[in-house]
């Protein structure tokens, strides 16, 4: 079997202004270039995979194709904006909030596979810094994945089964992280 896969290019910029001597802000915006990915296709190289009984009985067997998932996204944009307050030499707070799109276009398009929509991040995070050696870094991310609807009418096993119906996730994360200079 072989695959191959050209990725989306990505541009970023983004930018840091301390305003104050405690406060800072920083930024960005990322564009990807999710058309560049029109599918994915894992192709057979030799014959070993292909034939054998119709598994579907629509007389197609579905073991004699490429194993094809096709995208038609589109190109996103992400945007972010966050603060960050050094309250001290030893204790600095962050916070920060982005918007970022989805490249599945509608509900057609949308699989289980990968049932993305846009969302919404909020985080928070500080480092604490006892020593000139060590410091300690401890964040938290709160994730809001749109309402999202699917109707997808794909079914590469013609059992006439399709997908259709809506989702929401949410989504939390918390990171610990220890560093040491040496």
């Amino acid at each position: 079997m072989e695959l191959n896969v050209t990725f989306p290019e990505i541009a970023t910029v983004s930018f840091y202004q301390e305003l104050t001597e405690r406060f800072a802000l920083a930024g960005g915006a990322t564009w990807t270039n999710w058309s560049r990915l029109p599918e994915i296709r894992f192709t057979y190289t030799d014959s070993s995979n292909r034939g054998g009984s119709d598994i579907t009985g629509s007389g197609d067997d579905v073991r004699r194709r490429d194993l094809v998932q096709p995208f038609a996204w589109e190109n996103t944009w992400r945007y972010g904006l966050g603060l960050i307050f050094t309250a001290s030499e030893r204790w600095t707070f962050r916070a920060g909030a982005a918007r970022d799109e989805s490249p599945v276009p509608d509900e057609i398009r949308r699989t289980p596979r990968g049932p993305d929509n846009d969302r919404t991040i909020g985080s928070l995070g500080l480092t604490w810094t006892p020593s000139s050696r060590y410091s300690i870094d401890a964040g938290y991310t709160f994730t809001r994945f749109d309402k999202a609807d699917i109707a997808s009418p794909e079914n590469p096993a013609g059992t006439g089964h399709v997908i259709d119906g809506n989702y929401e996730g949410r989504l939390h994360t918390a990171a610990l992280q220890i560093n040491y200079r040496f």
